[in-house]
């Protein structure tokens, strides 16, 4: 049955099937790389690596991928991705709608591009430019940049020197919340409820409300 096998490390059959009516592709632990797809894709399987792939050549597609390790680079998406796995990795990677994805590791590096990113995991490292973003794991590592607002809910969050949010950064009130020093986090504004067991790494930052103030970072005390 394809539940059992599509996660069975044993399991070597590989299928494919292109619906050429709709220009969709379904695979099962099938090589993708340096395809175009003219629609959606569906992938299924143990280890998705693939670069240079075009999703939506069409102008519309989305790419819908479930597997252990999942890695994508250099390809272009012309609607969303959706991504569940164990470990999933994007780099090079341009995707003009949303990235939603579950994972125990996720990591987006610097040269990604999304529309939105929604990503729930345990430890999740995002770096590349995106309009809005929620992330929800146990540790988050953000360094990249968003135009609008950022969601966190974790435990554990960083702030790279090279993050720039210029919407509103929401943490939980008892995050252990770390700033690295760097001129463009005063481009940052940071909300969380007062909290006297929250942990703060930076001498810079308290728990508070965090504004944009005479090019600097200003706390107002709730």
């Amino acid at each position: 049955a394809f539940g059992a096998s599509a996660f069975d490390q044993s399991a070597s059959e590989s299928y494919s099937y292109s619906d050429t009516h709709t220009g969709n592709m379904f695979l099962l632990d099938h090589s993708v790389s340096s395809t175009s797809i003219s629609n959606d894709l569906y992938w299924a399987g143990q280890s998705f690596d693939a670069e240079k792939l075009e999703v939506g050549s069409s102008g519309s597609g989305s790419a819908l991928l479930a597997g252990q390790i999942i890695t994508l680079k250099n390809s272009v998406i012309a609607d969303s991705l959706r991504a569940a796995g164990y470990n999933i990795s994007v780099s090079g990677t341009t995707i003009n709608g949303n990235i939603t994805a579950a994972g125990y590791i996720i990591s987006l590096d610097a040269t990604t591009k999304a529309n939105g990113v929604y990503l729930a995991g345990s430890d999740l490292s995002v770096s590349g430019s995106y309009k809005g973003a929620s992330f929800a794991a146990q540790k988050v590592v953000f360094n990249g940049t968003v135009e609008g607002d950022v969601l966190i809910q974790a435990s554990e969050i960083e702030l790279g020197p090279k993050a720039i949010i210029n919407g509103t950064l929401t943490v939980p009130d008892n995050a252990n919340l770390t700033v690295a020093d760097g001129p463009q986090q005063a481009r940052a504004q940071v909300v969380s409820e007062h909290d006297d067991d929250a942990q703060i790494n930076d001498d810079d930052v308290a728990v508070g409300i965090f504004q944009n103030f005479g090019g600097g970072v200003q706390q107002l005390q709730q």
